[in-house]
Order: structure tokens, then sequence, then C-alpha cells
């Protein structure tokens, strides 16, 4: 095998550990279900993906079957005064 070939080979093998773009788009349309849903309950939060996801590392999940999932680790950023959660949950701050 020729070094070219090798290195066809190599690309292709790193692209097929990626994510596809559908399940791309289907990760970040659950960050932002998850957004919506919090901010209709009345609370004030910015939503960040982590892990993988945040440094865009992400490996395409390997099962033989049509169940290929895996788990969407995010940050949520409740913007509330400190203060405010003392006084609802009545603890000293």
């Amino acid at each position: 095998m020729n070094l070219v070939q090798r290195k066809i080979d190599i690309e292709d093998l790193v692209r097929g550990l990626d994510i596809t773009p559908t399940m791309y788009e289907n990760a970040r349309t659950k960050y932002q279900s998850v957004s919506k849903y919090l901010h209709e309950k009345g609370m004030n939060v910015d939503i960040f993906p982590q892990g993988s996801f945040a440094i865009e590392t992400v490996v395409r999940p390997y099962t033989r079957g049509a169940d290929k999932s895996y788990d969407l680790d995010f940050i949520c950023l409740n913007n509330v005064e400190k203060q405010s959660t003392c006084i609802e949950h009545n603890v000293n701050c």
C-alpha cells in the first residue's frame, strides 16, 4: 500500500469517528429544547454544552444496531442573585 492510499484511509477513519451533521443538529436541538422548557417555567437560565461537545471532540457511538445513543453533557447557569435563593430556602448565605 502506498503512502497516498494510507493517508486517504486514515482520513476516512478519522471522518468516521465524528458524529454526522444530523446527530450534531439533533444534540443542538435537545440543548435548545431544555433551555426553552426552563424559560417557559419562568427560569432565567443559560445552557452551555460541556465535555466533548464543548471542545468539538465528540466520537460517534459504536453500535451495530439502530440504537446509536450518546449522552449530552451541559452546564445550566441559573441567572439569579445568590441572596434570592437564600431567602427562598430560608438559609443564611
